[in-house]
């Protein structure tokens, strides 16, 4: 067994100890700059097998050495053998992992693995090839957005930015069973060879609120979706974790509000002051006996974030305000980009504010900035003196 490197100008594969390709090319620049592709080689029963092992030395010396085990435990061969299992078949193994039940993500991840089964579900996991997941694109941005419980077909096309997502989720799903040795690495090829729909970074967007539009929805908005918009504004928290906020998170002195890890995107611990406004709105909410989340709906939770985003909508509309993504509209989630945007020009710190919103530091400040609760408390007096005024 052995590891091959692949030169990505004539695409010939050689041992890697090879310094030159045969059509010249350096391959020790090749392996700095990030664009070297390894293959792992071995026989069985007589015949070479090549297995595409990623951009990485290291990992596709691990995949060497894991084939060299198998091999010699005389489990090859079954590995080998299970990789002729159909997408499908793969997704329903995939949905019996426990680290894959438990994300919070699960619900839409299975929704974009079942877009995927409905096309190529029962084409061979190995046999997929580029050429197929081109065509598969193109479908889906030919198919028609579904929606709502009953999964119905609306009038809006599935969105480039959609089907990349679907694709990564494919290819994160194939990628976690080839680490679980449900497969082999060749099938990971035409996933990582396929290119997005979209530019990282194109599609970003910029919208944001002025205070005219919020008062406006404000104004013909249900009270339970005014208090989720009020904490949003003054806290920049996002829409679901609004939802899960419960008494627990909250200071007995209403100072601050403590995100665990498992409650935010990001998976890091958050902690967002408290002001006066959403004081207010904590101090207002009743507290029952059979749950423990601070804002709810006729005195239960709020299982869905869907109830709320149709009380923003409906709202907005009768404000005559464009709501929609793709339409130029606004959105629930523009709240959170509005309070950056707010901080920004209150002259926060960059590090107070990311502190606040749960965004990561970047380069050596995560190791040299520390940010204390007096800090951010601080900051979040000056964001409120903006908010307060009325004018943004």
């Amino acid at each position: 067994m052995s590891v091959m490197q692949e030169c990505p100008v004539c695409h010939t594969k050689q041992s890697n100890r090879n310094k030159r390709c045969r059509c010249g090319n350096d391959m020790d620049k090749v392996k700095k700059s990030g664009n070297m592709r390894y293959w792992v080689s071995y026989r069985v029963n007589g015949k070479q097998r090549l297995e595409y092992s990623g951009t990485d030395f290291e990992q596709a010396k691990a995949g060497d050495g894991k084939r060299s085990c198998q091999k010699a435990e005389g489990r090859i061969l079954d590995i080998l053998q299970s990789s002729k299992i159909t997408f499908r078949q793969l997704s329903d193994w995939y949905y019996t992992q426990v680290a894959i039940t438990r994300l919070k993500s699960f619900k839409r991840l299975k929704i974009g693995i079942e877009n995927f089964n409905a096309v190529l579900g029962d084409n061979i996991v190995s046999d997929i090839t580029k050429d197929d997941l081109a065509i598969y694109q193109e479908k889906r941005k030919n198919d028609f957005v579904r929606s709502g419980a009953q999964r119905k077909e609306g009038n809006r096309r599935v969105s480039p930015s959609t089907v990349d997502m679907e694709i990564s989720i494919v290819k994160t799903m194939v990628n976690y069973a080839f680490l679980e040795d449900k497969i082999s690495g060749t099938s990971l090829k035409a996933f990582i060879r396929t290119k997005k729909q979209v530019r990282t970074g194109s599609n970003a967007r910029t919208r944001t609120f002025n205070n005219i539009e919020f008062a406006a929805i404000m104004k013909n908005a249900k009270k339970h979706v005014c208090d989720f918009m009020i904490i949003a504004i003054n806290t920049g928290m996002r829409l679901g974790e609004i939802r899960q906020l419960k008494w627990e998170n909250i200071d007995n002195d209403m100072r601050f509000i403590r995100l665990d890890s498992s409650d935010t995107k990001e998976k890091k611990s958050k902690v967002i002051p408290i002001n006066q406004n959403v004081k207010c709105v904590l101090e207002r909410q009743l507290r029952w006996i059979h749950h423990n989340f601070v804002l709810t709906w006729g005195g239960n939770p709020i299982i869905s974030i869907e109830g709320i985003k149709g009380g923003f909508i409906n709202a907005a509309n009768k404000a005559g305000i464009l709501y929609g993504r793709d339409s130029g509209g606004i959105i629930f989630h523009d709240i959170r980009r509005t309070v950056k945007t707010l901080m920004t020009r209150a002259g926060i710190e960059k590090a107070h504010r990311d502190k606040i919103l749960g965004h990561s530091q970047q380069g050596m400040d995560r190791h040299y900035i520390v940010v204390s609760d007096q800090d951010i408390e601080s900051a979040m007096k000056k964001y409120s003196q903006v908010i307060d005024s009325g004018i943004w």
